[in-house]
């Protein structure tokens, strides 16, 4: 238990501990971690230029992400958001528009999967047409032919070619596409709290 720390009923190395304590705010007890954002403008936080509604920076966006990452799942978030100048904007729909772009984020995140599984069965197409091709050509152009090399060649290549589109559209649609939609469902269980000062 030494090598340990216990959070909120679950047990981190203390060299993580301990090297993260000196980065973050950790209330190991209730298992929160408590990261502070100080902002001098609201414009330096949202993009106010590109839509209707102001967006969230795409360096704030890769500055949670990697946050989500580096604190272990024992923690949740408290994030608090320290704005100087809201620039006409109150800390109500400050606090509104964060909240409509973490759904945003998640919209991306279906339409993202969505399109992966439309590119993994695209290539599962691919390759059974392909093996379809190679069934074809073995049995009618190739099933009379005299040249067996070109045809053990031509049906090695089609074979191959075939099984590497299966097996990375099935990578494509089991895993690839699943992760960044539970990464980001994750992520937002483990948000606590979002308070705007």
């Amino acid at each position: 238990m030494k090598n340990y720390v216990k959070v909120n009923h679950h047990l981190i190395k203390k060299e993580t501990h301990d090297l993260l304590s000196k980065y973050y705010d950790l209330d190991d007890e209730r298992g929160i971690c408590t990261i502070t954002y100080q902002i001098e403008k609201f414009t330096d936080f949202f993009d106010t230029t590109s839509a209707k509604r102001p967006i969230l920076k795409y360096e704030l966006k890769e500055a949670l992400e990697n946050v989500f990452l580096e604190i272990p799942k024992a923690y949740s978030f408290n994030f608090i958001m320290k704005i100087n100048d809201y620039e006409n904007y109150s800390i109500e729909e400050a606090t509104d528009i964060f909240k409509e772009n973490m759904r945003l984020i998640g919209l991306k995140n279906k339409r993202k999967s969505k399109n992966m599984k439309i590119f993994a069965i695209t290539l599962l197409l691919i390759g059974i047409l392909t093996l379809l091709i190679m069934i074809i050509l073995n049995n009618t152009i190739f099933a009379n032919s005299n040249n067996q090399i070109t045809k053990d060649i031509v049906s090695e290549v089609l074979d191959i070619a075939a099984w590497v589109f299966i097996w990375e559209s099935v990578t494509i649609y089991f895993i690839d596409k699943n992760e960044d939609k539970h990464k980001f469902l994750n992520a937002m269980k483990r948000i606590n709290n979002i308070k705007f000062e």
